[in-house]
This record gives C-alpha cells, structure tokens and sequence, in this order.
C-alpha cells in the first residue's frame, strides 16, 4: 500500500482486557477490525478532511510480564501514521456507562 511504520505499546492489561479495549478504540475512529488469532487487522479509509490517506494497521498481541505488548503497524501512504496511532491511543472508549481508554494502559 505504502510505507510502513512500526511502533510498540506496552499495556498494562492482560491480553484480552487489551484486545477488547484495542478493538473498541479503533471501532470508535470509525475504522473497521478483525481479530485473528492475537492479531488485530483494521483498515481505514481516506480522510479529505484529516488529509490522510487510506490505511491498514496491523496490531499483533503479545503476554508481556506485567501486561500486554502490542505491536503496532501503519501501512499507508504519505506521513500521518503517528497521527493515526495517536488518534487510537488516545480515544476513550465508551463501555455501558463508564469510559475506559486506551491511554490509560498504554506505556509509551
């Protein structure tokens, strides 16, 4: 698709409290996901409004000692990865009547 940019989430969750909050956060920018066997795919389609481009994102899983490590892969064109990554990992989360979100989990 484009260029590929890989950055690395520590959570201090257990895996599948991770992949829940992971799954409704990029529910919640609107982008559709899968999950595979540990791996979260999403894709995300062009924003003329954000200026960004089509995206798939990639996020693979992993027990960490103390929590969750997520790998997270941006493949799209042009430079707004971060900007798409920061934009999940700062989304809260509306769960019932609490808000949870990802950042308070996330170890940058």
């Amino acid at each position: 698709m484009g260029i590929v940019r890989t950055v690395e989430w520590s959570l201090s969750v257990a895996p599948v409290e991770a992949e829940r909050r992971v799954r409704d956060a990029l529910l919640a920018v609107g982008m559709e996901a899968e999950h595979h066997a540990g791996t979260i795919v999403a894709t995300s389609k062009r924003s003329m409004l954000k200026n960004r481009w089509a995206a798939e994102v990639t996020i693979d899983l992993a027990p960490l000692h103390s929590g969750t490590q997520a790998t997270c892969r941006v493949d799209m064109a042009g430079t707004k990865h971060y900007a798409l990554l920061d934009e999940i990992g700062g989304c809260p989360v509306r769960r019932g009547t609490s808000v949870t979100a990802v950042p308070a989990v996330v170890r940058r």
